[in-house]
């Protein structure tokens, strides 16, 4: 299509209904699916809960961990970034600092 004879607006047309029609294609459901939709049922199965793993916050962790190690060996001071921190409160009744990095870090 690139190396074609057709001009460059003909050439640009052509692609995006292409992909237009790609898109259109694979976005169309059948019925049986609309109806586990609409029923509020599930669309798959599975054995097991899933929990969201915040992968960017562990791994700024474990970077800033690594810097202060560095610098820490240059006797350089390095202040880490702030963190977000949550205050809760455990079964004791005692406020207890809560980030969810330290549930993948311990």
């Amino acid at each position: 299509m690139l190396a074609g004879s057709l001009t460059r607006k003909e050439k640009a047309r052509k692609l995006i209904t292409q992909v237009m029609n790609s898109l259109t294609a694979k976005s169309e459901i059948g019925s049986p699916m609309a109806c586990l939709y609409l029923l509020g049922n599930p669309d798959h199965y599975t054995s097991h809960k899933f929990v969201p793993f915040y992968w960017k916050s562990y791994v700024n962790y474990i970077l800033n961990q690594e810097k202060q190690l560095a610098n820490n060996e240059k006797g350089e001071n390095f202040d880490l970034p702030d963190e977000t921190v949550i205050i809760q409160k455990n079964v004791h009744k005692q406020l207890v600092a809560y980030n969810p990095v330290f549930d993948y870090v311990y």
